[in-house]
């Protein structure tokens, strides 16, 4: 910023100079004039020396250029403004997590070589099916993505596109291994370009309760979204949360059959005698 501001005043005094040796070629003034009106530019604006309003513009808004530059360098200031912009938001999100099931099994089998190939084919098909839906990838990890959106619909609809297209590449006659999504929505604490609260690891949990080419929606997800594609689990105890959670199960191809409906209870109380 200083430097910007230096550079600035040395265009300012060569532009100065040559306006004023512009006055002096096409009028009768000498040097001399010029150091008398550099000296009290106020008997200049009174006189025909035109180069002074060049000076005194240019001039002002060099100062408050410099007044800027002096702002950002005092120490507390730049303090308090890095502290504004980094404050965190709290926005709603739609949180989705992907994982390649089995896929332990699959990199032993091919050998490191073929499956870093398979993964960066699958790492294509997640960012293009998640670019076409608006999607924002905030992470990965190995295999597995994480995804926010700003609504459910879409996120579904881009869970749809996953397992479609991964099913098809396994049709293809590609080692890809089935697909499991754990999907759910609320509000979130944004600090930057992550996203930090419950919603994130309600989301990981049912990644890690999900069956090979399953998606798993929490209601709030499901809200909205046409019956004949949910199949409900019923309350799900996860792990490391104090209350069960309502799951569902995406159906995102109607010619497979129903699974089996597993639910989780709370242990029975036993009756005082």
């Amino acid at each position: 910023m200083l430097g910007r501001w230096v550079s600035h005043a040395l265009i300012y005094l060569s532009m100065c100079s040559t306006i004023s040796l512009v006055w002096v070629l096409l009028t009768d003034g000498t040097a001399d004039d010029l150091k008398d009106y550099a000296a009290t530019p106020g008997d200049a604006l009174t006189l025909s020396f035109w180069p002074v309003w060049f000076w005194l513009l240019w001039g002002t808004l060099l100062a408050m250029h410099l007044a800027v530059v002096v702002g950002r360098l005092i120490p507390g200031r730049r303090r308090r403004r890095r502290r504004a912009t980094q404050q965190p938001a709290v926005r709603h999100v739609v949180a989705m997590f992907t994982d390649l099931s089995g896929s332990t099994t699959v990199n032993e089998r091919l050998g490191d070589d073929a499956w870093a190939e398979l993964v960066a084919d699958h790492r294509r098909l997640v960012r293009g099916v998640t670019s076409q839906h608006g999607g924002r990838e905030v992470g990965t990890q190995g295999d597995g993505f994480f995804v926010r959106f700003a609504e459910s619909a879409p996120a579904i609809a881009c869970a749809t596109a996953i397992q479609d297209r991964s099913r098809a590449a396994r049709e293809e006659g590609s080692d890809i291994p089935p697909v499991r999504i754990g999907i759910h929505q609320g509000d979130a604490v944004h600090d930057r370009e992550d996203v930090l609260g419950q919603v994130v690891n309600v989301a990981a949990r049912l990644l890690e309760i999900a069956a090979p080419d399953e998606v798993l929606i929490t209601e709030p997800v499901a809200d909205g979204t046409p019956a004949e594609m949910l199949e409900d689990r019923g309350l799900v105890q996860l792990k490391g949360m104090s209350q069960p959670r309502h799951v569902l199960a995406l159906r995102w191809d109607p010619d497979a059959p129903p699974k089996p409906v597993e639910r989780s209870r709370r242990p029975a109380r036993r009756r005082r005698h």
